[in-house]
């Protein structure tokens, strides 16, 4: 048995996993070595739930503080259970803030092992565990992913099948298609070689694969620089892939929301900003304001400063009634050149310096996570508009498809996977889609790659199903009326955005 990691030791393990692996193993099977993922608490996806968390948990307070009328309810009754409604929100943001303790969990529930007979990966998750063996056959090509200490992955497979580490591993989920953040990944990578060599020659790879033919559509298909109308162009920056109908949403809520709480705050409450004292002003003007919170009537309180100072400052803020009566004296503070009377707030804590950040802060982070899937988008469809104005076409071969872990309206996105050839050399590519029809209906697809990148490409029929390719002037065309919903839900999201800029500018 080598010797070469801490965790080579089958009684390294704790006695539940130790018994799972002794199940495991046949009577005639050696171990070779064994070891855990280091047991981390952040990765890429449990870090990017707990920054959803946070917006997403601050609306569920708010919103359960709004519906209560931002007052603690004095007795049980049916105007209770309205407020309670955002209850199991609150209880998934929590849950999201626990997911890199469920990432920690999966990694010290997760084994790997390699036998003189295969590769096993135990994947661990909250409640189960998965067993996956991989025979020397199986291995395929290996493929690492080092760290300056020695510690990384070890992925199993073709590259163009083998989904990254960020793909496959969710919080409580730790992927089977390889070894994740392992000691002295080198180590293994060659121990993995040894295993993968006693495979023994298949016959399909004695024979020649079927070459790639040339599909009519390729003689057509004009050479770079090829020109590509506008309405294609906006459509693909606009929807090359379905994550901006999520990241509109998201966003427009987000704002939304942030819009929101300044209304019901003021500009004063809404803005963070640091008071200090400015004098007594005393109270000329008590006004009913054409404004309601909560049923409860605002009023604007018009004060005037009483002191000796050269400048008259004059001035109102917004309250409920009852707080004071015209004629009373009061305390006046003061922040840049803007005042407001003490205690005079139309939302309990809106003088607290950090009450905004929760509100107007979290609905703006909200939005921002938000935009982040359009401007994903954005760049993706700026890559395949490159591929199609300067890019080579070429026929590809299809391989096969497998699930990338992630969905949308429970519905699987599918990853589609191809190979390609230029000069000599095989090169992959890959789509992902929901409905794969278009990408599997033929053995060949058109792929289109950078000349001076191979590596770099687009599948012909993974682009957005609105591009069309017109089979006897071979140009691109798509219905401009598709990019209508696209461009009305940037335009709202930007004037939400303009609108909160302004307010803020007015608050200052």
């Amino acid at each position: 048995m080598d010797t070469m990691s801490p965790y080579y030791e089958l009684n390294s393990l704790p006695p539940a996993l130790q018994h799972l692996v002794e199940q495991e193993l046949e009577p005639e099977e050696k171990l070779r070595w064994i070891g855990q993922p280091v047991p981390v608490y952040f990765t890429g996806a449990s870090m990017g739930a707990v920054l959803f968390a946070i917006p997403w948990t601050l609306f569920a307070l708010f919103w359960i503080c709004g519906a209560a009328g931002f007052k603690i309810p004095e007795k049980f009754g049916p105007e209770l259970l309205f407020p309670l409604f955002g209850v199991p929100f609150v209880l998934i943001g929590l849950a999201m803030f626990c997911a890199p303790l469920f990432t920690r969990r999966a990694l010290k529930k997760t084994v790997y092992a390699i036998t003189d007979h295969r590769a096993i990966v135990f994947a661990g998750t909250f409640f189960s565990t998965t067993i996956v063996s991989y025979e020397p056959g199986e291995l395929g090509k290996l493929q690492r992913k080092e760290k300056p200490n020695g510690t990384g992955d070890v992925l199993f497979g073709d590259p163009s099948l083998t989904a990254s580490r960020e793909e496959q591993q969710s919080p409580g989920f730790v992927s089977a298609n390889g070894f994740l953040n392992i000691p002295q990944a080198k180590e293994v990578e060659r121990l993995l070689k040894d295993l993968a060599a006693k495979a023994p020659p298949k016959e399909t790879e004695k024979e020649q694969a079927e070459p790639l033919v040339d599909l009519p559509i390729l003689q057509t298909i004009p050479l770079p620089p090829r020109e590509l109308p506008f309405s294609v162009r906006l459509y693909l920056r606009l929807c090359s892939t379905s994550a901006p109908i999520i990241g509109w949403f998201v966003a427009g809520f987000g704002f939304i929301f942030a819009l929101v709480a300044v209304g019901f705050m003021g500009l004063d409450d809404a803005i963070p900003r640091i008071w200090s004292d400015a004098g007594k002003a005393t109270i000329t003007d008590i006004e009913e304001a054409n404004m309601k919170l909560n049923d409860r009537k605002v009023y604007a309180y018009h004060f005037e400063k009483t002191d000796n100072d050269a400048e008259r400052i004059t001035g109102k803020s917004y309250g409920y009634k009852g707080i004071y009566e015209t004629g009373d004296e009061v305390l006046l503070h003061k922040s840049e050149k803007r005042y407001r009377v003490q205690n005079l707030s139309l939302t309990p804590g809106g003088t607290w310096w950090w009450f905004p950040l929760v509100f107007l802060g979290g609905g703006c982070l909200f939005g921002v996570s938000g935009l982040c899937f359009p401007i994903y988008s954005w760049f993706a469809g700026g890559k395949a508009i490159q591929m199609l104005q300067y890019g080579t076409a070429v026929g590809a071969r299809y391989l096969g498809k497998n699930p990338t872990g992630t969905s949308y309206n429970n519905r699987p996105v599918m990853k589609v996977n191809f190979e390609y050839q230029v000069a000599g050399e095989t090169y992959t590519a890959s789509a992902q889609a929901l409905d794969t029809f278009r990408l599997t209906d033929a053995k060949q697809k058109v792929v289109f790659y950078d000349p001076m990148v191979p590596e770099r490409s687009v599948v012909l029929d993974g682009l957005p199903s609105g591009i069309h390719l017109d089979e006897l002037t071979c140009r691109f065309w798509t219905n401009p009326l598709y990019c209508f919903f696209p461009l009305l839900a940037a335009a709202i999201v930007c004037g939400q955005i303009a609108a909160i800029v302004v307010l803020a500018l007015r608050a200052i």
